[in-house]
Order: structure tokens, then sequence, then C-alpha cells
């Protein structure tokens, strides 16, 4: 079984690439994915925010889509 613990190359390569993901979002979406990111709930995000949690799990699951359509895990066009 393979370590779940990414390499040093893993982790550099990701920062580069997220950073470069988080370019094309705008503020509001920036904010959300920073709070998602620090282990935030949906409900807490939502409260802060001042959306619906179930807009924030609706902007969860469209970030997820465009971060593999980015990686090139799915087509843009089929992305979500």
């Amino acid at each position: 079984m393979a370590g779940t613990r990414a390499g040093v190359a893993d982790l550099a390569a990701f920062r580069l690439d997220f950073q470069q993901w988080l370019k094309d979002m705008c503020e509001r979406d920036r904010r959300i994915i920073a709070a998602l990111a620090a282990g935030e709930g949906t409900g807490e995000v939502a409260g802060r925010l001042g959306l619906t949690a179930g807009r924030v799990s609706q902007l969860r699951r469209q970030y997820e889509c465009r971060w593999l359509a980015f990686q090139g895990e799915v087509p843009a066009a089929r992305a979500c």
C-alpha cells in the first residue's frame, strides 16, 4: 500500500497549481474556497458570508469540478 503523504515535489506542484487556479476566481469565491480549505464547515461559511448552506454546498461542487477540469482530469466541457 502506498503512503498517503504527498512528497515535497507534489506539494510544491500543488501550491503552484492552486495559486494559478485561484487567479480565475472572483474575490468572493476565493474567500469561500479559503474558508472551506481551512476546515470550516458549510454552515459556518454560509453564516459568515451571508449565504445559505445549500448554496455553499452547490459552490463546493462547482469548485471541485473546476479544479478537476483545471487538472485535466475531466474535459472542461463536461465539468459538471
